[in-house]
C-alpha cells in the first residue's frame, strides 16, 4: 500500500520506496544475501578442491616421469602414489557433488522464489 505521504490513490501500486521498506521485502532481502553468501563459500570450496585436484594430479605426472625416468622402484614411491591416488579420488567426489545438475536447480529456486 502507498504511503500517506505520497498522496496517491490505494488503487495504484506502490511506489520502489514503500517496496523496498515492506518487511516481506526486506527479509526476502537478508535470504537472498544469505543465499549468495552461501553460494560464494560453496564456489570458494569449489574452487579449493579443484586446486587440489590438480595437485593431485601434477603430483602423480611427476611420479610416473619419476619412475620411467630413473627406472626407481614402484615400491619405493607406493606410499606417495596412494596418497596422491587418495586425494584424486577424495577431490573427484567433492567435485562431482559441487557439479551436480540437480543442486543447482535446486538452490536457483530456492534463490528466484525470494524475488
Amino acid at each position: 500500500m502507498a504511503s500517506s505521504s505520497n498522496l496517491v490513490p490505494s488503487t495504484l501500486p506502490m511506489n520502489d520506496q514503500d517496496v523496498l521498506s515492506t518487511p516481506d521485502t526486506i527479509s526476502n532481502l537478508a535470504e537472498i544475501i544469505q543465499c549468495q553468501k552461501q553460494i560464494l563459500a560453496e564456489n570458494q570450496q569449489f574452487k579449493h578442491s579443484l586446486n587440489q585436484h590438480e595437485t593431485a594430479i601434477n603430483n602423480l605426472v611427476q611420479l610416473i616421469d619419476r619412475l620411467t625416468d630413473t627406472e626407481a622402484s614402484i615400491g619405493a614411491i607406493k606410499p606417495e602414489i596412494t596418497t596422491h591416488v587418495g586425494t584424486v579420488n577424495s577431490s573427484s567426489v567433492t567435485l562431482a557433488s559441487n557439479l551436480d545438475p540437480a543442486t543447482k536447480q535446486l538452490r536457483a529456486k530456492q534463490i528466484y522464489s525470494l524475488y
